[in-house]
């Protein structure tokens, strides 16, 4: 007697042929996972190492700086001529001397204490110096003297010819500064927490220290460019971008650059009369 084929019946060939692809999905889904698993890891791995050695990087460029600016403070607080007001051409030289050597020294100044103030800032080191100080392009250096209620800004060249100069009544008094007050306090080399340079919009540092176990206090402003530039030179993705924030969650220099978005200003050409001119 014959039998017959049921419709829909599954043969053992078919049976077969099914279990091997789905044994094949299985295995090629395992595999893919695996293969994902693994390069997720690598990847992870790899950009760890790679941040964490950026990371001691920034820690060593960081403690550098400051070791650097520690160093150039205990050297010149044993300077005699910071202690005589007669010799203000030679202190003012002797500040230009360290800001050409030190290239991220914004200024250098000392405090004394009847309350005035004598400094030296390197207008070269930021456009934002230069407007908020309102300078020419000729002008490499701004001494600011402070002295009886008047604050005096004299505008040099790079050889320090004085090309202008003028004066406005002020309050300030470094005896209330905390730089002038931790360093008379302590005998000792002070460091300031990063801070926002208002002239320069830029965060900075400033070290402060005792001239010779006087009433004169020396200080000096460092900004965070070298840092900035060392996070530059870090051969991370290009995609990437790195922080450094101090403890509170202070920005104190990163690889963002700001760009302008404003497109300048036209303005009419137009001729002044003489007497137009000699206002301006």
């Amino acid at each position: 007697m014959r039998m017959l084929k049921l419709p829909g019946r599954i043969t053992i060939r078919m049976t077969v042929v099914m279990i091997f692809v789905a044994a094949t999905a299985l295995t090629a889904t395992v595999a893919i996972g695996l293969q994902y698993y693994f390069s997720e890891s690598l990847a992870t791995s790899a950009a760890t190492r790679l941040y964490t050695a950026a990371s001691s990087g920034v820690t060593r460029q960081f403690n550098a700086g400051l070791n650097r600016s520690a160093s150039v403070a205990r050297l010149l607080s044993q300077n005699p001529v910071l202690l005589d007001r007669e010799r203000e051409q030679e202190q003012l030289q002797v500040f230009r001397s360290v800001l050409k050597a030190n290239p991220h020294l914004y200024g250098i100044y000392i405090g004394r204490e009847d309350g005035s103030f004598l400094e030296l800032i390197n207008v070269q080191l930021s456009p934002q110096a230069r407007s908020a100080l309102t300078t020419m392009p000729t002008d490499r250096w701004v001494v600011v003297r402070v002295e009886d209620g008047q604050r005096q800004f004299a505008y040099l060249d790079e050889a320090m010819n004085v090309r202008a100069s003028r004066t406005e009544p002020t309050d300030y008094d470094v005896r209330d500064r905390d730089w002038y007050s931790r360093a008379r306090a302590s005998g000792e080399t002070e460091l300031s927490e990063p801070y926002l340079f208002a002239q320069l919009n830029q965060a900075g540092q400033t070290t402060s220290r005792v001239v010779r176990n006087s009433g004169v206090v020396l200080g000096m402003d460092r900004t965070m460019q070298s840092l900035e530039e060392f996070l530059l030179g870090q051969k991370l993705s290009s995609l990437s971008e790195m922080f450094v924030f101090q403890q509170d969650g202070a920005l104190i220099a990163s690889t963002l650059k700001e760009e302008g978005t404003m497109d300048a200003i036209p303005v009419p050409e137009f001729e002044l009369s003489q007497a137009e001119q000699e206002i301006v």
